[in-house]
C-alpha cells in the first residue's frame, strides 16, 4: 500500500474517532438541558394535584386548584427550562460572577456591589405586603423543588463551570426585576452626556441640543378643563444644572464599567424603546378592542421572556402571556377580563451628582449647602482560580 495513502487513512480514522467522541460528549451534555415532558412527578410542597401541558410550540399551560400551587408550578417550570439563565441573572445582581467566571469579571462584581441592587432587594422584601411575600415564597419553593430533585442532572452549563446553584430565595426574584429595571435605565448615560456638553459649551448653548417639549405639542391625557398641560420647561435645565462641573475622570470610569458589562453580555443595543396602542372595538372585525404591544427588548438566546398560561381550576380564572424567568406573575398578557402591555417610559429616573469634598481625602462632602459623610462597606468577592 502506498505510504501516503496509508497515512491518510490513519489520519481519517483518527479524526473520525475524535469526531464521534466529541459528538457523543456534547450531545450527552446538551441533552442535560432537556427534561421529561410527559408522565408524573411526585413533589413535596404542593397542596393538590397540578397538571402542566405543552402545546405544539412548547408553551406550558399550568392548571392548579389554588394560588400557592399555581406559583409553585410556575417556579418549577421556570427552573426546568431556564435555571442557568435565572442563576446567572441573580449572580449579576448580587455581584457574584467572579465565583464562576474568574478574575476577568471582577470589575462587574464591584460595579453591582456598588449599585447595591441586592441590598435594596432585601430591604424591599421586608416592606412588601404579606400577599406578595406569599407569592414569592410559593414560587421559590417550586424553583428549589426542581433544583433539589435534579442536582445530579442539572443543565450542562453547571457541569462546564463545575458548580451547583444555590437555593432560590424570594429576594432573588426581586433582584431579577430590579436588574431588568437597571438595564432599561438610560438616564445615567444622559446625565454624563449632558455633563460633557455643559462643560464644553456652557449650560445655555448645551440646552439647544435638547429643546423642551413645546406647549403646543399633542398630549394624550388632557386636564379637567380640557386644556393641554404645560410642559416642564425646567426639565432639561435641571439635568444640566445637576451635572455641572462633574469629576469627568470618575464619571468616565463608572460609565466605562457599565458599557463593558453590557458588551460582555451582549446587551449594548441602542434600539431600546417600546410602544403600545389600541384599536377601538368599532374599528375591529370582531367588534372587540385590540391591543398591540412591542417592548423592543434586545433579542437574546435564551429570550428574556417565557410564555405561559396559568389557570385556577377552582375559580375558573386564568392569566396568559409573558413571564420573566426568575419572577412570578405575567408581565404582558391577558386574563378573563382584560389585556395589558408595558412600555419603557425612559424618564429621568437617576442622577449623577458631583460631590465637593471638604478637604482632600476627607469622607465629608457638601451637597446643596449640606454636609454629609460618605459611608462605606467591606465586601468579600470570591474569585474562581
Amino acid at each position: 500500500m502506498n505510504p501516503l495513502f496509508k497515512n491518510l487513512i490513519g489520519v481519517g480514522v483518527f479524526l473520525a474517532a475524535i469526531s464521534v467522541t466529541l459528538f457523543l460528549l456534547f450531545s450527552g451534555l446538551s441533552e442535560r438541558s432537556f427534561y421529561n415532558t410527559s408522565g408524573t412527578v411526585s413533589l413535596s410542597g404542593i397542596n393538590d394535584t397540578v397538571s402542566i401541558s405543552l402545546d405544539s410550540y412548547g408553551v406550558p399551560s399550568i392548571n392548579a386548584a389554588n394560588e400557592d400551587d399555581m406559583y409553585f408550578a410556575l417556579g418549577y417550570i421556570h427552573a426546568q427550562d431556564r435555571l442557568w439563565q435565572m442563576d446567572l441573572t441573580r449572580r449579576v445582581a448580587e455581584g457574584r460572577l467572579a465565583e464562576i467566571f474568574g478574575i476577568d469579571v471582577v470589575e462587574f462584581d464591584v460595579l453591582f456591589r456598588t449599585l447595591g441592587i441586592y441590598k435594596i432587594s432585601y430591604q424591599m422584601y421586608d416592606s412588601i405586603s404579606p400577599k406578595s411575600k406569599e407569592i414569592l415564597q410559593s414560587y421559590s419553593l417550586g424553583v428549589n423543588s426542581f433544583i433539589r430533585n435534579n442536582l445530579k442532572n442539572l443543565p450542562f452549563e453547571f457541569d462546564v463551570l463545575d458548580y451547583k446553584p444555590d437555593p432560590w430565595k424570594p429576594e432573588h426574584s426581586l433582584m431579577v426585576i430590579r436588574l431588568m429595571a437597571w438595564d432599561l435605565n438610560l438616564s445615567w448615560y444622559k446625565e454624563f452626556l449632558f455633563s460633557e456638553l455643559a462643560e464644553s459649551f456652557g449650560n445655555d448653548l448645551a440646552k439647544d441640543f435638547f429643546p423642551d417639549y413645546p406647549s403646543s405639542g399633542p398630549f394624550v391625557i388632557k386636564t379637567k378643563s380640557d386644556t393641554k398641560p404645560k410642559s416642564d420647561t425646567n426639565s432639561v435645565s435641571s439635568d444640566f444644572n445637576h451635572s455641572s462641573k462633574p469629576d469627568v475622570k470618575l464619571a468616565e470610569g463608572f460609565i466605562d464599567k457599565i458599557l463593558s458589562y453590557k458588551d460582555y453580555f451582549g446587551i449594548n443595543s441602542t434600539g431600546q424603546g417600546s410602544n403600545a396602542w389600541v384599536i377601538a372595538s368599532k374599528k375591529s372585525d370582531n367588534g372587540k378592542p385590540l391591543l398591540a404591544n412591542d417592548p423592543h427588548l434586545e433579542l437574546s438566546v435564551p429570550s428574556k421572556w417565557y410564555e405561559a398560561k396559568i389557570s385556577n381550576m377552582t375559580s375558573g380564572k386564568f392569566v396568559a402571556g409573558f413571564t420573566i424567568p426568575g419572577a412570578p406573575g405575567v408581565v404582558i398578557g391577558r386574563n378573563n377580563s382584560i389585556a395589558w402591555g408595558v412600555t419603557n417610559l425612559m424618564n429621568d429616573d437617576s442622577d449623577l451628582i458631583s460631590l465637593n469634598r471638604l478637604s482632600p481625602g476627607s469622607k465629608d462632602y457638601i451637597y446643596d449647602g449640606v454636609t454629609f459623610t460618605l459611608d462605606s462597606t467591606v465586601e468579600e468577592i470570591r474569585i474562581k482560580d
